[in-house]
């Protein structure tokens, strides 16, 4: 309930005002019972950081069993991205601007995201015979464009479905590229 209840405070008043006091105020508990579960501040904006990436990562999951090809992929991911952006803000982003709490997620980084990016890689070989090596940069140059769709969804509010529509046009057209380029030359990067 506490980790719920800062993810909440930070979408709506931001990471600079947040103290233990003022979560114990929001959450109606006392300030005791907040450092019963956190001995500070920071330990536990690093818990709430895994608990956000933890549910993304499920949902990511989710997404990945349930679509049929790549291009499903690509628009289930997306929007499985923007809504849980609008549902649950970026949380994410604005903890990483925190160098102690960002490095908790370089450590989850490490395996969480490269098994990912792999599948991923995996599938835009097997559908597109792009090289191994190729695909992975492919998909992580893809998945900043998303990061970087999900924190303009978050600043600007605009309409969501015109956005999925953009970041998967873009998205398509950059994969469509490198496909037609490294399916015919197999030079590495």
């Amino acid at each position: 309930m506490l980790l719920e209840c800062t993810a909440t405070f930070l979408r709506e008043h931001g990471l600079s005002v947040l103290t233990m006091e003022r979560l114990a105020q929001y959450a109606g508990v006392s300030k005791p019972l907040v450092y019963n579960y956190f001995p500070n501040r920071m330990a536990l904006l690093k818990a709430v950081l895994v608990r956000e990436v933890e549910i993304r990562l499920k949902l990511d999951r989710e997404v990945a069993e349930q679509a049929t090809s790549l291009q499903d992929l690509i628009e289930r991911s997306a929007w499985n991205m923007l809504t849980n952006i609008r549902d649950r803000g970026n949380n994410v982003q604005q903890l990483l601007q925190e160098p102690e709490i960002a490095q908790v997620l370089t450590e989850m980084r490490s395996s969480v995201r490269g098994d990912y990016v792999g599948f991923l890689a995996n599938q835009l070989r097997s559908e597109f015979d792009v090289p191994s090596p190729i695909a992975a940069i492919v998909v992580e140059l893809l998945m900043g464009m998303g990061t970087t769709a999900g924190a303009l969804f978050e600043r600007e509010k605009g309409d969501i479905h015109k956005l999925h529509e953009i970041l998967v046009t873009l998205t398509q057209g950059a994969l469509d590229a490198a496909v037609h380029k490294y399916t015919d030359d197999t030079t590495s990067m």
